[in-house]
């Protein structure tokens, strides 16, 4: 019981630090999800841009 106690709290900080990076993991692929769509846009507006410039029209 006693070897429990000790590594309870090192145990502890470990779980909290894996919570820290899930969540991060989590908000990252949101933000990722959120965002794909305009930055997809805006390199097909780019891509269109740059074709229409070399192609003479």
């Amino acid at each position: 019981m006693r070897v429990l106690k000790r590594r309870g709290k090192r145990g502890q900080t470990l779980i909290e630090y894996v919570l820290l990076i899930a969540l991060v993991a989590v908000a990252t692929i949101g933000a990722l999800a959120a965002f794909s769509g305009g930055v997809q846009k805006s390199f097909g507006d780019s891509d269109s841009e740059l074709q229409k410039a070399f192609s003479g029209n």
